[in-house]
């Protein structure tokens, strides 16, 4: 009997894995994230679909509560750099100005954050269903903006300047993904091994967008003779925050924005080797809608000693004129699913020793469901058989991760734990716990 029951609850998993279907795997996330050659059942629609099709796939799986999945961060100048203590509470000046010249070098300051909840994981034979929700945040912030932030208006040379503020952004958003998976096994040879296997996969999935916000500059600007700061922030949401709706009524829609999606799996495994190739969201027609979507420009401006504020009323964008829907459509329009490529092998070291690699690609620049690349190695030793311990690292432009974890793997139970850390700010955390129940 191959059949297994999973219940997992992953605390907070690795952010270097994070993508459009949630990681349901604490084994995984404790080796760097290196899923794509070895996910199988119930895992593999978030890795490989190929994975289905291949051994080790078992009959039925089912994960039955709720998998969260969180980090957040920051860069160039980190969540560690922060959290210092200075003297007085002040962070000194010449350490904001080593913070400005790393901004600099980066091309700007940015912030965040995600969190993944796989609802529903389960796979009955090569075929695989999952459900999630996702939650991003990201921020930008361009070097004035950062040099204001961190000196006020006589800047980093001590002395009244200007600044612009173009760039400045943050985009939230929150999405559900509803995915099927199905692998296939193919009479496929590669190299001398009698034991080899070959499949390939697909996935189609419905992405749902259910919340939205976007605050961006509009065109600010801060003078020196005379002072005079004018800012500008255009904010584009889908809730006002009033049960009125900023229209009269409630007519707030529960899906903002939908779209198909379509991965694509190959994998091959033989004697110690294993491979796996994901094509993520090939095709992916995800959009917001923006008609459904509320806008509000707020001006603030101080000059000769006088400040005022205005802050315009939320107005539903379907009901803007065709100058102000375009210029909402050229905010929202990025807020997109761009395709990825992952290539993932690992190797069966005499039986007690795996090692896992893994490298990710990410194209285009839209809303970051993935790091725009990502590189993870791993490893697990099994010198005592039901206590495989695992060890981890992903690299991304942003973060570098260290992982590692400890199984128990009985023949009915199987508890995973994993834990890792953010090694260049030392400022995120991820820690994962999922058990399983039945034969496996």
């Amino acid at each position: 009997m191959n059949a297994r029951l999973m219940v997992a609850f992953l605390l907070v998993g690795s952010r270097a894995g994070a993508q459009v279907i949630a990681n349901p795997s604490a084994a995984v996330a404790a080796m760097g994230g290196t899923g794509t050659a070895a996910a199988r059942g119930l895992d593999a629609p978030a890795w490989n679909p190929a994975g289905l099709g291949l051994p080790g796939t078992s009959a039925f799986s089912i994960s039955l509560l709720l998998n969260a999945n969180g980090a957040g961060g920051s860069g160039p100048i980190g969540m560690s750099d922060f959290a210092k203590k200075y003297p007085g509470d002040t962070v000194p000046d010449a350490v904001r100005r080593t913070w400005l010249d790393r901004v600099r070098s980066g091309g700007g300051q940015t912030i965040s954050g995600a969190a993944d909840f796989s609802l529903l994981a389960l796979n009955i034979g090569p075929v695989g269903f999952s459900y999630s929700a996702t939650v991003r945040g990201a921020g930008r912030i361009p070097t004035d903006a950062a040099e204001l932030l961190l000196f006020g208006n006589f800047g980093y040379a001590d002395s009244l300047r200007a600044f612009n503020l173009a760039g400045a952004r943050f985009d939230a958003a929150a999405f559900s993904t509803a995915a099927l998976s199905y692998g296939v096994p193919l009479n496929v040879r590669i190299g001398s091994w009698e034991d080899q296997h070959f499949a390939i996969g697909v996935t189609a999935k419905y992405m749902m967008g259910h919340g939205l916000i976007v605050a961006a500059d509009a065109g600010s600007a801060i003078a020196t003779a005379p002072v005079d700061v004018d800012v500008r922030i255009r904010t584009v949401s889908s809730d006002t925050g009033s049960s009125n709706g900023g229209s009269g009524g409630n007519d707030r829609t529960a899906i903002l924005g939908s779209g198909i999606g379509v991965d694509l799996g190959v994998a091959w495994e033989g004697g110690p080797f294993k491979v796996g190739i994901a094509l993520r969201d090939i095709v992916n027609s995800f959009k917001w809608t923006s008609g459904d979507l509320y806008t509000q420009t707020t001006a603030l401006r101080y000059t000769s000693g006088v400040r005022t504020q205005d802050t315009g009323p939320w107005k539903k964008v379907s009901a803007l004129g065709a100058a102000a829907r375009d210029s909402v459509e050229r905010l929202v329009n990025p807020l997109v699913v761009d395709p990825s490529l992952a290539i993932g092998m690992t190797w069966d070291v005499g039986g007690r020793l795996t090692l896992a690699g893994e490298f990710q690609q990410r194209t285009g620049g839209g809303f970051a469901t993935s790091p725009p690349s990502r590189f993870g190695v791993g490893a697990q030793w099994k010198g005592i058989p039901f206590l495989p311990l695992r060890v981890g690292y992903s690299q991304t432009p942003d973060a570098n991760f260290v992982t590692g974890g400890i199984g128990f793997d009985f023949a009915f139970v199987r508890l995973d734990f994993a834990g890792g850390v953010n090694t260049r700010t030392g400022g995120d955390g991820t820690a994962a716990v999922a058990l399983t129940f039945g034969r496996h």
